[in-house]
């Protein structure tokens, strides 16, 4: 029996490795990370920008007023502003987690992040032990 290996399955097998690495896994996350308290997410998170990337590949920003209120706004798929903003409230609870409220063509979104900190990056794990980075700016 002959066995053929095409080049692409090569590359792919020699390189997967050191991609591998570039990931952050739930497990590490939660075993190595910082998870962060209400008092560290206000500090970060008051007057700051959330930019983050969905597991759909959309990005969004978020302006976080020290007030409590927020501005938001997405670009769809084919790279074009929304139409429609995300405004709303958010604040940290005493456990620790990032919670907006806000509502969208009539359908209103809370969800609740924990947030996490390692290696002075921001993440949250999502459905499915999804991790997503954040980029947190003042």
């Amino acid at each position: 029996m002959k066995c053929f290996i095409s080049i692409a399955t090569l590359i792919a097998a020699i390189m997967a490795p050191a991609f591998a690495g570039a990931q952050v896994i739930a497990g590490d996350l939660k075993s190595t990370g910082t998870k962060l308290a209400k008092n560290d997410l206000e500090a970060a998170l008051k007057g700051s920008t959330l930019r983050y990337t969905s597991a759909s590949g959309q990005p969004y920003q978020y302006l976080l007023n020290a007030d409590g209120t927020f501005q938001g706004t997405t670009t769809t798929r084919q790279g074009r502003p929304s139409r429609t903003g995300h405004n709303g409230n958010w604040h940290a609870t005493d456990n620790g987690k990032f919670c907006r409220s806000d509502e969208t063509k009539g359908q209103t979104d809370q969800p609740c992040w924990q947030l996490w900190k390692l290696d002075g990056k921001f993440y949250y794990v999502g459905q499915g032990e999804r991790v997503t980075g954040l980029e947190i700016s003042k």
